[in-house]
């Protein structure tokens, strides 16, 4: 799908516009305007309708008559924050508060956070919410989650696992909402390694506070969790030693790999999941699809028209 947005007056009506060269199709759904607030960039929508030939100012063209439609896919519904400091406590909670007044409360939804303040918080409005939302932190069983079709995501998850374990706890999701900020997706590099080991030969030839180095390697350009990683690793692999509060280089270290040290591996697995987290739409959706169990189909009965799940939110922060 490349579109969907309202038209008519007041917004009632949906009009569709799918992938392929432009102006060469559209749909209409006639009453159906509110699904356009419903479906995401990521959506795959299966129609059923008439098609007939719209007139328009002298122009012809194929138009398909809606007459019923569901999603088909787990949705990601993307609204992550992308700029510094939109993502605070405040903000996500706004963000979070924004879905229940647009109507996510009306399905039952599994909210998900690592923040203890905003677990809290979140649970004040889920009981506002008539019960509706179930909210959890990362480390929490999955219990109860079987009926849950909405999962929001108001931190990242702590692994690419954890989140695939609840997709599959909730058996049937229809939408996923990302609202957490962007995380900084500092990766491990080697020559960080080998550049703060030079520096340390180089610079440090008497013990110095770790406060020291870590300043000295943020003035050669390493992020300050960078930086700490390096002199947690090197403690670990037996390159750096400690003489009371300070820290030097070991005289003759033996030649170690950095996949020995169990801080460099845990940083590249997390390194490997912030990736995703921050990933653009389309993969992060990809992702969630291949994960996540079959869509449920809108609508149990033939003769009752299907209805949205959840609520649309400006995407893309």
């Amino acid at each position: 799908m490349r579109s969907a947005r309202t038209i008519g007056k007041d917004g009632r009506h949906l009009q569709i516009t799918p992938q392929g060269p432009p102006g060469t199709f559209e749909a209409v759904g006639f009453g159906l305007g509110e699904w356009a607030a419903r479906i995401s960039d990521t959506a795959r929508v299966d129609l059923v309708g008439e098609l007939n030939i719209n007139e328009w100012n002298g122009r012809r063209k194929p138009q398909l008559l809606v007459r019923d439609l569901r999603v088909s896919n787990v949705q990601l519904f993307d609204g992550r924050a992308r700029r510094a400091g939109a993502g605070g406590t405040a903000g996500r909670l706004d963000r979070l508060m924004e879905l229940g007044a647009r109507g996510i409360a009306a399905e039952p939804a599994a909210v998900f956070t690592a923040d203890p303040a905003l677990r809290e918080a979140a649970a004040a409005g889920a009981a506002d919410s008539a019960g509706a939302w179930i909210v959890r932190a990362y480390d929490d069983g999955d219990e109860d989650l079987g009926d849950c079709r909405s999962i929001v995501l108001i931190d990242p998850p702590p692994s690419e696992g954890r989140l695939e374990a609840i997709l599959n706890a909730c058996r049937e999701p229809a939408a996923v909402y990302a609202l957490y900020e962007v995380p900084d997706a500092h990766a491990p590099d080697r020559s960080a390694f080998t550049a703060a080991y030079r520096l340390l030969r180089e610079s440090f030839a008497e013990p110095a506070r770790p406060e020291e180095v870590r300043a000295a390697l943020g003035k050669r350009g390493l992020p300050q969790d960078l930086a700490e990683l390096v002199l947690d690793v090197f403690g670990e692999l037996g390159f750096l030693e400690a003489e009371g509060d300070k820290i030097r280089l070991a005289p003759n270290p033996a030649k170690r790999s950095l996949e020995e040290s169990a801080a460099y591996r845990e940083a590249v697995r997390a390194a490997e999941a912030r990736r995703l987290w921050s990933a653009p739409a389309a993969e992060l959706a990809a992702w969630i699809e291949r994960k996540a169990p079959a869509c449920r189909e809108f609508g149990q009965e033939p003769n009752i028209r299907p209805q949205p799940a959840g609520a649309a939110i400006p995407q893309g922060g």
